[in-house]
């Protein structure tokens, strides 16, 4: 008796994966952000709008959303690509964990945010890594 093995196709993320990873990302941001607060953060910043649940909310959706679309796109033309953008998207958000240690005004700040980084990396893998299909 022989068996064969089939490669299994990668499933795209549908809206109901991507929707739930950029809304617990947006909910576990503005968590750390109200933590941050309420520990004596500053939450002042080198920027040209004020560090609040609203900043947070668009900063965190509008790139997940943005990035996620074109992931969704190019994996339709290049499918082998979709893999190397999820981590590459996933290693962008960490590498710029660093930045807000040079925008913060104190510390407890640019940790906030730093870990607002690291979740959203975290999101982004959960909303646009591959899932095999079932066999």
């Amino acid at each position: 008796m022989t068996t064969t093995t089939h490669a299994v196709p990668d499933a795209a993320p549908g809206p109901i994966r991507i929707g739930a990873a950029i809304g617990a990302a947006v909910i576990v941001d503005l968590l750390v952000l109200w933590a941050a607060s309420a520990a004596g953060a500053t939450l002042e910043i080198d920027a040209p709008y004020d560090l609040d649940a609203g900043a947070v909310i668009v900063s965190t959706a509008v790139p997940m959303l943005a990035g996620t679309a074109l992931v969704l796109l190019l994996a339709r033309r290049f499918p082998a690509a979709r893999r190397r953008l999820t981590w590459g998207g996933a290693a962008f958000a960490l590498v710029t964990a660093a930045m807000p240690f040079t925008a913060a005004d104190d510390t407890a700040t640019a940790v906030a945010l730093a870990l607002m980084h690291v979740t959203v990396g975290i999101a982004w893998i959960a909303a646009t890594a591959p899932r095999p299909t079932g066999a």
